[in-house]
């Protein structure tokens, strides 16, 4: 869930009877619109990581959002994020997307990054590290562009 003006999203399913099989495509549409993840663990040197791939799959349709963790604490390594030529974080700290960090974890199970995908995305990471170590990022995805998922602010 996330928060806006102290109010949060909640995500709402859709009415289904999973007893009827005429509703088997409303079903279908359903699960294909879900929330899902995938995780990289990404090997970073020190100094600057230049335009390291990220493969978020042909399937996926819609990135929610990111997360990010790190195998060592260090606190200023700097990271940029890249989809199809389009910079959608530039040069930010890490840690603004580790959730222990900003304490967002109690109100949202990641940081919301809302674009559309094609299933081909050229999608790359930068990194700017202080040190040798592992950076682990989660991106959140769905199968569809608009979800079923419907929203309302409470």
């Amino acid at each position: 869930m996330a928060e806006q003006n102290g109010k949060r999203r909640v995500y709402k399913m859709p009415p289904l009877d999973f007893y009827n099989t005429n509703n088997l495509a409303s079903l279908q549409t359903f699960i294909k619109s879900q929330i899902y993840f995938k995780g990289f663990k990404i090997p970073v040197n020190t100094g600057i990581n230049a335009d390291i791939p990220i493969q978020l799959g042909g399937s996926s349709k819609r990135l929610y959002g990111i997360v990010l963790y790190r195998e060592d604490d260090t606190q200023f390594d700097t990271f940029s994020l890249t989809i199809n030529n389009e910079l959608i974080i530039d040069n930010v700290l890490w840690k603004s997307f580790y959730p222990t960090q900003t304490g967002n974890m109690k109100e949202q199970i990641y940081f919301e990054i809302p674009r559309p995908l094609s299933g081909s995305d050229d999608t790359k990471i930068t990194w700017n590290a202080l040190n040798n170590s592992n950076v682990y990022a989660i991106f959140y995805l769905s199968n569809t562009v608009d979800s079923n998922l419907k929203t309302e602010m409470v």
